[in-house]
């Protein structure tokens, strides 16, 4: 497979830049190596990344779903089915990607790179040249099944390897030398972009489970509301109520402050129950997103001077516990702003299925808040709106409506979910 110099610089050019586009680390791998085989015209390659202490095929094209099955866990087993371990306490990992992932390659063997990669144009040649001590060292699976070009090339990342890029390919004399070392750049570029998409993941998660402590948080003190504060405000009400007819059979002047404090009391307990459903969304479990949003617009719509709407042209489809949360989480947070800080009349929730996407939008005629306006700043939950949205696989979008006022678009893929 010959590469110009010219071919090879477009390719790393293009390479760096699906590196660098936003996306889930799945999807940007998946795309880089589509890349490379249409740029190679090899017939597979793959990705090996750790998984516990495992290194399976994190990503792959043109690789059977056999040979998947037979060759995807590296680690060497002990009778009784244990992962097997070296003197230092690693996994013994079998087979030649074994030897590249552990860096034990040996330099003086020409099969073997100065930079720790494998290759070769011809696996049945060099199967022949094995001792029967070397033989018994790999599995051959890729010479069995008929690939006779085959290069592994290391991941390597803070002195440390992180996986391998493997190719093959049926026909022979596949790779050049200056093929090879092309591959062990832009190895060392992928495993740079793994480490970065792995620290943001251990980012996102860990902000994923400071979010749901708050959630949890909220929850139970919307249920504190809810079952202590609220009862006892019920007490209060009634005893009130009781001492008002007593005053009033009594034809007492205080009567009326007794009336007074029972109509205080009455609206405390309506605020709380309104805190703890906004604090506790838990009727999504029992209802479903589509009928907590309409419980939602309804709320908002007995606010004096406010109308509010939902509308759902079709019924949307069951969702994760997680996601419809968040979802609510988005319409309530975007419902709050627009009534504290856009001065709307009106405000519409929507919900639609699209392309296998479910789209929510909040949108109201107020003054309007954009996430770039000066009103925007962090307390009005722009930031948490997004996060929320960034949680569930979506993307959550500010734009002007076109009436005036503001629509928050978050929109989800269906399929993962």
């Amino acid at each position: 497979m010959q590469l110009t110099v010219e071919a090879r610089q477009k390719l790393a050019v293009r390479l760096l830049a699906e590196l660098n586009r936003p996306g889930s680390q799945q999807h940007l791998i998946g795309n880089l190596l589509k890349v490379l085989k249409q740029a190679t015209g090899l017939e597979a390659i793959g990705i090996r990344l750790p998984e516990g202490d495992d290194y399976p095929y994190f990503e792959q094209t043109g690789l059977s779903a056999d040979f998947i099955k037979t060759e995807n866990s590296l680690c060497i087993r002990t009778p009784s089915g244990q992962i097997a371990l070296d003197r230092g306490g690693q996994p013994l990992l079998d087979c030649i990607c074994g030897k590249i992932i552990r860096n034990r390659t040996e330099p003086d063997k020409p099969y073997f790179t100065p930079a720790g990669s494998f290759w070769t144009n011809s696996t049945t040649g060099l199967v022949r040249t094995l001792s029967d001590q070397e033989r018994s060292q790999i599995r051959g699976r890729c010479s069995r099944e008929g690939y006779e070009s085959v290069a592994l090339i290391p991941l390597h990342a803070d002195q440390g390897t992180v996986g391998l890029l493997h190719f093959c390919d049926h026909r022979p004399d596949c790779f050049t030398p200056e093929l090879i070392d092309f591959f062990e750049e832009i190895a060392a570029s992928i495993a740079i972009a793994f480490k970065r998409l792995q620290t943001q993941e251990k980012v996102r998660q860990l902000e994923e489970k400071l979010l749901q402590t708050a959630d949890r948080t909220a929850q139970r003190i919307g249920h504190d509301l809810h079952d202590s504060l609220g009862q006892l405000l019920t007490g209060i009400t009634l005893i009130g109520k009781a001492l008002q007819t007593r005053l009033e059979t009594r034809n007492a002047p205080e009567a009326a402050q007794a009336s007074r404090i029972v109509m205080l009391a009455q609206q405390a307990v309506s605020q709380s129950r309104s805190l703890a459903r906004g604090l506790s969304p838990v009727r999504i479990g029992h209802m479903g997103l589509e009928e907590a949003l309409r419980e939602l617009a309804d709320d908002i719509g007995r606010c004096p001077g406010i109308s509010c709407t939902f509308d759902s042209p079709a019924t949307i489809p069951p969702l994760d516990h997680s996601v419809a949360a968040h979802l609510y989480h988005i319409a309530q947070e975007a419902t709050t702003n627009a009534l504290k800080h856009a001065s709307p009349s009106r405000i519409g929730i929507a919900c639609r299925v699209a392309g296998g996407q479910l789209v929510l939008s909040i949108s109201d005629n107020g003054k309007g808040v954009s996430e770039d306006s000066e009103t925007a700043k962090p307390g009005l939950g722009i930031d948490i709106m997004k996060y929320r949205g960034d949680v569930v696989g979506g993307v959550t979008e500010f734009e002007p409506n076109k009436g005036g006022g503001t629509v928050v678009r978050c929109t989800v893929p269906l399929t993962d979910h």
